[in-house]
């Protein structure tokens, strides 16, 4: 669900990731309403 008034909610992350620490990032920012590509 986006919501026009959230400051983060025009950016595009492509997760390539495959770290420890990159999924849980990642996820950090989704739950901060970026659009997320896996």
């Amino acid at each position: 669900m986006l919501v026009p008034g959230m400051p983060l909610s025009r950016f595009t992350i492509l997760d390539l990731t495959r770290v420890r620490a990159g999924p849980t990032c990642v996820r950090q920012l989704a739950d901060w309403e970026l659009m997320l590509s896996r």
